[in-house]
């Protein structure tokens, strides 16, 4: 599928070709959930195509998804693309959308420093991003819980893992399945540490 996309680019509408690009990079993320990491390197190769070519949007106005911004971020660090991610960073952050583009704008830079490890920068950057509803939040908590576990800091993040799960134990805005996937996430963490 991926080839006859590459081949077949110049004879695919814009909508398609997204569409088309979408769906490939999905059974990419399917498979490297299934512990097919060789598919991030894929994931990553088609991400660098759908850049190049520019159909990361339905249309030339539309506004750069912030999921897929923080997406390509997480990838393109995970294959030590540090250069890359930078400039990739540099080049789309106007192309988010007003509303959202400060805190997918200071996400990006926590990552960058989480990768070099600087954590001091990326934990003085984290007051910065304003959670604007309960999967943003929880995904803050997340980042905020791997940089402490990374740093060593295990007291910190048995402690985060506590008032975490109390947090669950009591946000009535949560839903099941959120509060189900955080909660497998705490118990995941908290067994690495035993």
């Amino acid at each position: 599928m991926k080839k006859l996309f590459n081949e077949n680019l110049n004879i695919l509408d814009r909508r398609t070709s997204y569409n088309l690009g979408a769906i490939i990079f999905s059974y990419c993320k399917a498979q490297i959930s299934k512990n097919e990491n060789k598919f991030l390197k894929e994931q990553f190769d088609l991400i660098d195509f759908i850049l190049k070519n520019k159909v990361y949007t339905i249309s030339e106005k539309d506004y750069f998804d912030p999921i897929l911004y923080v997406m390509i971020i997480e990838i393109s660090l995970k294959l030590n693309k540090l250069n890359w991610c930078e400039k990739f960073i540099h080049s789309f952050k106007d192309r988010l959308n007003p509303v959202n583009k400060k805190n997918h704008k200071v996400l990006g830079e926590i990552f960058i420093f989480r990768h070099k490890k600087d954590f001091n920068s990326a934990f003085g950057l984290l007051s910065e991003f304003i959670p604007r509803n309960i999967q943003e939040k929880i995904y803050m908590k997340k980042v905020e819980l791997k940089m402490h576990f990374e740093k060593n800091e295990l007291d910190r993040v048995l402690s985060l893992i506590k008032s975490n799960k109390e947090f669950i134990k009591f946000d009535k805005n949560l839903s099941e399945f959120i509060s189900n996937a955080f909660n497998n996430f705490l118990v995941y963490l908290k067994n690495l540490l035993i």
